[in-house]
């Protein structure tokens, strides 16, 4: 496996660079903030005897400074079909008569519209396009509204979650949270061992649901304890106290289920301090997911992680 850093300006300039140094196989290992924007750490398993000079060499430069180039190779021609682009979607938001009353300017109506046909809400969206100039074509305002929706999503560093303690993964019915434990699992067994590891599974409701969690664990050497109540909770981790990780794979179920709130109320108790990662799904409607976060809602949610981006048709309703 190759492992390699990435900084760039923004998440996007530095997704370009992975995808130039290791093509569309690149594994996203973690993301976080740094003084000079943001830093991504990429690993793909290759021959290294492959990579190219021209996937090297674009790895090596700054973000600003590939930017800088693509600006500069524009003609004039393709100046002149940006412009007739935005002032094509101009007349169409007038031609619609429906022009978001927020928008003063054209081109922020545009915008406007633009992220709600995405599925954005009114004032997300309006908040996003009211930093833009006025003055840029779409493409460049399209870009710098991405590149602001980028800056203000708090991504959580899954080093977080590495660097030990128990989370409990929650969420409703079929989003993903066995799976997602076990790529989380697959990962920390690979840097720090499958002994410093504990799985535990609460679901007890699901038919092979900790069958699946068993395979998981096999395949990474770690055994998978069994909790069904506060007792048997409480002893499983007192049996993998040396663990520096412990993972909680929970039963998945309708949010309006009332066993939702029984089941919180265990992982929140005081006897033990168990950190939940509430996982929702890319797919759902916008409100379904704001219910299951109120209903999911406890005093140690540590962060969400959204699963199914590769199926979401549009990914506004995160």
């Amino acid at each position: 496996m190759k492992l390699k850093r990435f900084v760039a300006l923004d998440t996007r300039s530095a997704m370009q660079q992975i995808k130039a140094t290791f093509g569309p196989d690149a594994v996203i290992l973690s993301s976080s903030r740094v003084d000079n924007g943001v830093e991504i750490v990429a690993a793909v398993d290759f021959d290294e005897t492959v990579l190219t000079a021209n996937a090297a060499i674009a790895s090596a430069e700054p973000a600003s400074q590939v930017s800088e180039k693509q600006a500069s190779s524009m003609s004039p021609l393709d100046e002149m079909r940006q412009e007739i682009q935005t002032l094509r979607g101009m007349l169409e938001i007038q031609m619609r008569g429906h022009t978001p009353p927020q928008a003063k300017q054209p081109l922020h109506a545009l915008l406007i519209q633009k992220l709600m046909d995405l599925s954005v809400s009114q004032i997300t969206a309006s908040s996003l396009v009211h930093q833009i100039d006025p003055r840029l074509n779409q493409q460049q305002a399209w870009q710098k509204v991405l590149s602001h929706f980028s800056d203000i999503l708090p991504i959580r560093n899954l080093q977080r979650i590495e660097e030990g303690g128990i989370y409990a993964f929650v969420g409703p019915t079929g989003v993903g949270k066995t799976t997602t434990l076990a790529k989380v699992a697959a990962r920390f067994a690979l840097r720090f061992g499958a002994d410093k590891l504990g799985l535990v599974t609460m679901d007890t409701y699901r038919v092979a649901a900790q069958e699946q969690l068993v395979l998981y664990g096999k395949i990474l050497g770690v055994p998978v304890c069994v909790a069904q109540d506060e007792v048997s909770l409480s002893r499983v981790i007192r049996q993998l106290n040396d663990k520096k990780l412990i993972l909680i794979d929970t039963a998945g179920m309708n949010p309006a289920d009332n066993r939702v709130s029984v089941q919180m109320d265990l992982l929140n108790s005081r006897l033990h301090s168990i950190s939940t990662v509430l996982v929702l799904p890319a797919t759902s409607h916008y409100h379904v997911l704001l219910n299951a976060i109120k209903l999911y809602q406890v005093e140690r949610l540590e962060q969400c992680i959204i699963t199914k981006l590769d199926e979401a048709i549009t990914l506004g309703g995160c």
